[in-house]
């Protein structure tokens, strides 16, 4: 309920100090937006439901704090993935930064899959 009651607030405050465009006469006019607009939202639910899933696993003990860890950045990894190759964000880069982009892929599975495997190799 304290979730739903905090999402209100913020949609009410971005609705009328929004960071690009014009501010919403009404908070209606937030619902008359095009579906597209609405992902972010559900979005940020999906990414809530697993940071939970995330936070009880590491609780009950299922799994380590680190694998658990391991086990949320990996979302970044996938928005990562998301945004070279679907969304071609690095298209009109300087070749310069996309010639590292290989390169921040292997770091970053070299980082997660250290974390995930220390608590193996710690004994």
């Amino acid at each position: 309920m304290a979730f739903l009651f905090m999402f209100a607030n913020m949609l009410c405050w971005f609705a009328k100090k929004p960071l690009t465009g014009t501010p919403a006469a009404n908070i209606s006019d937030y619902f008359q937006a095009k579906p597209p607009w609405h992902w972010g939202v559900l979005g940020g639910f999906v990414w809530c439901t697993g940071l939970i899933l995330n936070f009880v696993a590491a609780h009950a003990q299922m799994v380590g704090v680190a694998v658990s860890c391991a086990i949320g950045q990996g979302g970044t990894m996938v928005s990562a993935v998301r945004g070279v190759f679907i969304w071609k964000e690095f298209a009109s880069a300087p070749w310069a930064s996309r010639e590292l982009i290989p390169a921040m892929f292997v770091c970053f599975l070299l980082g997660q899959g250290s974390i995930a495997s220390a608590p193996m190799l710690a004994k």
